[in-house]
This record gives structure tokens, sequence and C-alpha cells, in this order.
């Protein structure tokens, strides 16, 4: 599998063209294929807040056991990894609290959803899926750092997206 780490401007993102399928996106087609009303509208801002692109990538990367990092030829190995380095650590302090507080929230719902009915298993399980989500994110981080660099021209990059 292989995931490219694209230059935007003076930062580096990851970019994986071909993705797992999750929840967010089996939802997603359901939603499509529902018609037009406020559940459809409800429930298409709840499948929204799932996960953004990031984690999906995460996730794809979490997956896969042979992953091939490719990064421009314009950037040394060592830099390529300092660079996932830093966007490893800066995605574990900014995703760290709110995934023990998803975490610390499921099975605080989960129990106390038969007792007050606004808070129903759905949010009990939209808490554990973005437990669970976060977690993956930080895990495909580790996965990706363990991974082997490949050196690839910047245009062939370019085409990948």
């Amino acid at each position: 599998m292989k995931i490219y780490l694209k230059p935007i401007g003076n930062e580096y993102k990851i970019h994986v063209v071909e993705n797992i399928k999750t929840w967010k996106t089996a939802l997603e087609e359901r939603v499509k294929k529902m018609n037009e009303g406020r559940i459809k509208n409800s429930l298409g801002k709840y499948v929204n807040t799932m996960e953004n692109q990031e984690e999906l990538a995460l996730k794809t990367a979490y997956h896969n056991q042979d992953l091939e990092i490719l990064y421009p030829h314009t950037i040394s190995e060592d830099e390529a990894k300092k660079r996932c380095e830093e966007l490893s650590i800066s995605y574990t302090k900014k995703n760290i609290r709110p995934m023990i507080l998803y975490g610390t929230l499921c099975p605080i719902t989960f129990v106390v959803a038969p007792f007050i009915p606004v808070l129903n298993w759905g949010v009990a399980l939209y808490f554990g899926y973005k437990f669970y989500s976060k977690y993956k994110g930080i895990r495909g981080y580790k996965r990706i750092l363990n991974s082997k660099f490949i050196k690839e021209s910047l245009e062939n990059i370019i085409k990948a997206f």
C-alpha cells in the first residue's frame, strides 16, 4: 500500500489513494440513497462529523501491514522521516485528550442511556466510534513511522491526486 507525503506550502500532509471501507463510507452511501427530508439532513450532519480525511488515511495505514511512504525527491529520507514524526507528534497532542474523553463518555452514556431518554445508545456508540477512530489514528502513525520510505519524483506524487 502506498501513502504519499504531499507538500502543501511549507507543510506536509499524508494522503492515501485507496481507502478502506469504514462505517462512515457505508453510512454516507446509505444517506445518499435516502429520500429528502429531516432524517436525511440530521443523519448527514451526524455522518460528516465522524472522521476527517487525515483520520481516514491513518485508519487505512493502521489496517495494512506492508506500507510504502512515497516522498518528494526534493527532500532527503531523514527529512521525510522527521516530517512524519512531527505530524505524528502534533496529531497525538491534538487527539489524546478527545480520545480519553470519548473513552470515558462511551461507557458512562451506555449505562445512563436507559434512565435519561436524551442519551440513547446511539450516542454511546458514537462516542465509542470516535474513541476507536482516534486510537487507530495514533497507531496508524506508529505504523507509518516503522514502514519503508521511498523517494519519488514530485510529478508522480501530484499525478496520484
